[in-house]
């Protein structure tokens, strides 16, 4: 028999320790626990990563003691010699390179790759464009059978592939009617189209598209949407300068401080284009019996801001053929138009 004996010398450098895991910098999981208490001697087994510590970015590399005295790296299953003071370890953390994120837009505008650091979340970029075509969204795979999912960390290289749809589309052209030219549009079915800048016409104001060419029906902006390629056609209206003001032309006064118009007496006039504006205020009325008994005339152009046509206005103007109905126009009086018998206008 063996008697193994400690002086007290060597009693007073025994210590129980016990060793530490941290988890620093981890972004997610936890740090192994070793619940074991150690003496001063012995050895210790370095733990794995066993509560899966990691780091965006970067790649768990082993264990640290950063102690004050001095700095040891350890791995899985190293041995370490227990000393006289606790242990702490400190995961060693790699950083990763960028991931390179391409894409490939298969016939679609050009996207630029972009770089993600490893392990976090790819932002998605502008959706492309193709003429013809509704983007359906981005691939991992040529086939296009593996939707991209944008909340799965990037932890490599890829390369994503663009899916598209065929749309139906229709082209729309805008014939301006002598003024200044108006790009096309290419529009989806069903889809409401926004109006295009207005072209501009020296002598004229622009009054708007409008489906016919005479015009007289208007492409509704808000309601009307597109179910095939079409043209639409400019409204024009004559601007009126008051030097070229027809000399016939009488204008009163009114109480909402616009005025009314007439003639003070008829003549072997066949035409009369009645201003919107005068002395800077707008016209928007026919005084009663303003041009009643003309008997030569043919035509008549009413502006956009008339709003009522006193009785008898026109009446027995035998030979009136054509006249407009203005947008504002909300009254037409008694017998505003009696006696017209050649006048083929919805006014009559």
């Amino acid at each position: 028999m063996f008697l193994l004996l400690f002086s007290s010398c060597d009693l007073a450098f025994l210590k129980t320790i016990k060793v530490i895991y941290h988890g620093t910098g981890a972004t997610e999981g936890y740090p192994p626990y070793d619940s074991n208490e150690y003496t001063t001697g012995d050895s210790i087994i370095v733990k794995e990563n066993l509560g899966n510590l990691a780091r965006a970015g970067y790649k768990f590399q082993g264990w640290r003691d950063i102690s004050k005295d001095h700095y040891h790296e350890y791995h899985h299953r190293s041995v370490i010699v227990a000393g006289n003071a606790d242990i702490h370890l400190h995961p060693i953390w790699i950083e990763l390179p960028d991931c390179t994120i391409s894409f490939n837009t298969n016939q679609g505008s050009y996207i630029e790759s972009k770089q993600v650091k490893h392990g976090f979340l790819l932002v998605a970029p502008e959706n492309p464009t193709r003429s013809g075509y509704g983007f359906e969204g981005w691939y991992t795979d040529s086939d296009l059978s593996q939707p991209y999912d944008f909340d799965q960390a990037v932890v490599a290289d890829v390369t994503l592939y663009a899916k598209w749809e065929s749309k139906v589309v229709y082209e729309i052209l805008f014939d301006s009617m002598g003024g200044t030219e108006v790009p096309k549009i290419i529009a989806e079915e069903n889809q409401r189209i926004s109006p295009p800048t207005s072209p501009e016409k020296v002598g004229y104001t622009f009054a708007g598209w409008f489906k016919d060419t005479l015009p007289e029906i208007p492409w509704d902006f808000q309601q009307d949407v597109v179910n095939s390629s079409l043209t639409l056609y400019a409204k024009w209206k004559q601007i009126i300068e008051e030097d070229d003001i027809d000399p016939i032309l009488r204008f009163t006064l009114r109480t909402d401080d616009t005025f009314e118009v007439f003639a003070d007496a008829s003549n072997d006039t066949q035409t009369i284009v009645i201003p919107a504006f005068y002395k800077g205020k707008r016209v928007t009325a026919i005084s009663k019996h303003g041009f009643e008994g003309f008997p030569f005339l043919e035509s008549v152009q009413l502006p956009e801001s008339l709003v009522a046509i006193g009785d008898f206005a026109f009446s027995n103007c035998r030979n009136l053929k054509s006249i407009n109905t203005p947008s504002e126009l909300q009254d037409v009086g008694m017998g505003a138009f009696s006696g017209c018998s050649n006048l083929t206008d919805n006014m009559k």
